[in-house]
This record gives C-alpha cells, structure tokens and sequence, in this order.
C-alpha cells in the first residue's frame, strides 16, 4: 500500500538531544526526523520560511507491507537544500 501526502518540515530548536532537528509531520503527527547532516543542510532554507511565519513542507509517500505485521515507512521527496522552489508552505488540510 503507498499513500501519497504532504509532509511539514518543522524545525526544533529546542530539542535537548540536537539543536539543529527538524520534525517531520503527516497531518501533524509526528512521523521522524531528518537525519543530523540533513537537518543541518536544510536549516537556513527552514529558517527562511520560518521568517516568514510559514511552515516548510515537502511531498511524501506512506508506504506499508506485511499484512497484519506491516512494516509502514515514510520516503520524502527533498529537493537541493539550496533550491528553495520546491519547498512549498503547507497547504493545511491537504492530507
């Protein structure tokens, strides 16, 4: 099974084991994060949206397989962290 959604990239500035997290959400539950040197990449792109009091999104695909044990995993679609076209304000209520 694949879902096709939007994923808000929220950075956690705050976060007490990694300053620089970014949290990624799917109809704001918490899904994961980006990986360390990810997060890192995308924080001045992130923190540009911010300022602009917008949260990043992104598109993102919900796979699952396995039936009753289904495994579930969550595949983003990032563009370059310098390519900030692609990084699209959420659109509320599109997943």
């Amino acid at each position: 099974m694949r879902i096709e959604a939007e994923a808000a990239l929220v950075p956690e500035p705050d976060n007490p084991h990694d300053p620089n997290a970014v949290m990624v959400q799917i109809g704001e539950r918490l899904v994961g994060y980006l990986p360390r040197d990810t997060a890192v990449a995308y924080g001045p792109m992130l923190a540009a949206v911010a300022a602009r009091g917008r949260t990043a999104a992104c598109e993102a695909m919900i796979a699952a397989r396995g039936g009753a044990d289904a495994v579930l995993g969550v595949f983003l679609r990032l563009p370059a962290p310098d390519d900030p076209a692609y990084l699209a304000p959420l659109r509320r209520g599109a997943f």
